[in-house]
């Protein structure tokens, strides 16, 4: 059975006594919005967000972001499996996949420790406005778990409002005295940032903890925001930087 996990909560991805965790679907779904007109109908808007994921180096510079229009990394273990645009359009919808990125860990180049979950808001809907986002990890086929190891319900929050990005959380290495193993970071913070590279800097200074892996710089430089994706375009344009 999975583990459960809520905001800020951290869980190895091997079981005790387990050496090898090869294969991983990271699966994200999130509900349509729903309100009702002034007759009273209810109605149902979808919502289209964008699931990407970033790979950094131990020391925070950023080696590659996958996402639906470049969908496969250069060593061929991470790979986005498409794009939704519409959301779960019923309640039963949180107990599958909109969007789904696989990770072979065989393959991941050694280069990479932190690889790290976010959502954007393609018509800039915000996230206080999306009833609900599901992150859950297992082993299998894309939407097809054979081994459930967790699920991260992000919950919704007051300080979500007005916000169109998001950081769901990050898969990374950790030093264990068995060796180094995968953990996961439920992470479930709405951002401002209206510019990837913003949004990529935060990661790296906020989210890739000093106590991880090394002693890393407070600093990070420019030069670490390089590779993946364009900027998000401004909100006027109404369209994330995801879609060209």
């Amino acid at each position: 059975m999975a583990v459960v996990l809520s905001k800020g909560d951290r869980l190895s991805l091997q079981d005790d006594g387990e050496q090898v965790l090869n294969n991983i679907c990271v699966g994200v779904s999130w509900g349509a919005i729903v309100y009702r007109n002034w007759l009273g109908m209810k109605k149902v808007e979808p919502v289209d967000l964008d699931l990407a994921v970033a790979m950094y180096h131990k020391d925070r510079s950023l080696i590659e972001t996958i996402y639906y229009d470049h969908d496969k990394s250069s060593d061929g273990a991470v790979i986005h499996h498409g794009d939704d645009k519409v959301g779960d359009l019923t309640p039963e919808g949180r107990d599958f996949d909109n969007e789904v990125v696989t990770v072979d860990l065989s393959k991941l180049r050694p280069q990479v420790a932190h690889l790290v979950f976010m959502l954007n808001s393609f018509e800039w809907n915000t996230f206080d406005e999306i009833p609900y986002i599901r992150i859950r990890i297992y082993e299998g086929q894309p939407g097809k778990p054979e081994r459930m190891l967790l699920n991260f319900d992000v919950e919704n929050d007051k300080s979500f409002a007005g916000k169109v990005s998001m950081i769901l959380g990050k898969v990374y290495r950790a030093k264990t005295p068995a060796g180094m193993v995968w953990r996961f970071h439920g992470i479930g913070e709405a951002t401002p940032d209206c510019e990837l590279d913003d949004l990529r800097r935060r990661i790296a200074i906020e989210h890739l903890s000093l106590d991880e892996l090394t002693m890393l710089s407070s600093s990070v430089p420019k030069q670490f925001l390089s590779g993946g994706m364009n900027p998000v375009k401004p909100k006027t344009e109404a369209r994330s930087a995801l879609h060209h």
